[in-house]
């Protein structure tokens, strides 16, 4: 299903680029544009893990399936709102484009809160993991922190710099990062739930 529907995707993004180009970089067909290639990342990322599966033991971990769900809502509007802040601020197309309308402090902000919510979150997390034996959970969750962790330091030295194109182009794909290593992490809580009930 995922391969079908990646392989789908991926000629959706054909026409949504091409609308993209027709609208004049609209900040909405932009965003829309990069959050189904983060779809593209999360179902790709899921056929690795079916094609390379890990057979080590993840172990006990309580609560892993509302953790897991809770995580992944909460960094879906971390990436979501990023988009938004892209979309408000110089960058968001050419110096002819339209912008989304929101003040750039006040949807930095909106960003900035929802990924502390997330950071909050993946820190419960890791306090649960360090508690179990598994090693592909703590290696999983370390990956995930150092994208975070990575990707926050440019994110506040972006917002604090000016917004440099550079820094901008950077942020981006760190959120790629951001993406696959949430997908790991969650697949890996939800994998531990459906094996220890089964």
């Amino acid at each position: 299903m995922a391969r079908i529907v990646t392989r789908r995707g991926v000629l959706l993004q054909v026409v949504i680029g091409a609308y993209v180009v027709w609208t004049g970089l609209n900040p909405w067909s932009n965003m829309t544009h990069f959050l189904v290639s983060a779809v593209l990342v999360v179902l790709s990322t899921l056929l690795v893990r079916v094609a390379h599966p890990d057979n080590a033991q993840l172990g006990q971990l309580e609560g892993s399936r509302f953790l897991g769900a809770l995580f992944a809502l909460a960094t879906t509007c971390a990436i979501v709102t990023g988009t938004m802040v892209t979309g408000s601020g110089p960058h968001a197309g050419d110096e002819n484009a339209i912008r989304l309308g929101f003040e750039i402090r006040d949807i930095a902000r909106v960003h900035s809160a929802s990924v502390w919510v997330s950071l909050g979150v993946l820190l419960l997390i890791t306090r649960k993991v360090r508690k179990s034996p598994s090693s592909v959970l703590y290696r999983e969750v370390s990956l995930v922190l150092g994208a975070f962790v990575a990707q926050g330091f440019v994110g506040y030295v972006q917002y604090f710099s000016g917004i440099p194109a550079a820094l901008v182009a950077l942020h981006i794909a760190g959120s790629v990062a951001v993406t696959v290593t949430t997908t790991n992490l969650v697949a890996s809580l939800l994998d531990r739930t459906a094996s220890a009930s089964a």
